[in-house]
């Protein structure tokens, strides 16, 4: 694994306006496959797993977002005058 996807993991990650929206919309139809699940599935383990793995979506897709248009924008601002990718020059590539 490159440093650079480490860091990625592990960094804050402030979005922009565009993906605070992206983001919002995908908490609002999680909730709403969260009320689906609630209202149709009985109380029991399976629903307490299916709520907590939509919850992972939303983490993960919202994490997608912000660590993408982060590291996007970091690569860009890296890239030398000869244009080449910061990850494949500290690799070697």
């Amino acid at each position: 694994m490159e440093l650079s996807d480490l860091s990625n993991r592990f960094s804050f990650h402030k979005v922009d306006f565009s993906g605070a929206d992206y983001m919002n919309e995908i908490r609002i139809e999680c909730y709403r496959v969260s009320i689906i699940i609630n209202r149709h599935v009985p109380d029991s383990r399976e629903k307490s797993l299916a709520i907590t793995k939509l919850e992972e979506v939303m983490f993960w897709a919202n994490a997608g977002i912000s660590r993408s248009r982060k590291h996007a924008a970091i690569k860009e601002e890296r890239k030398g005058e000869d244009n080449q990718d910061p990850d494949e020059v500290a690799s070697g590539r």
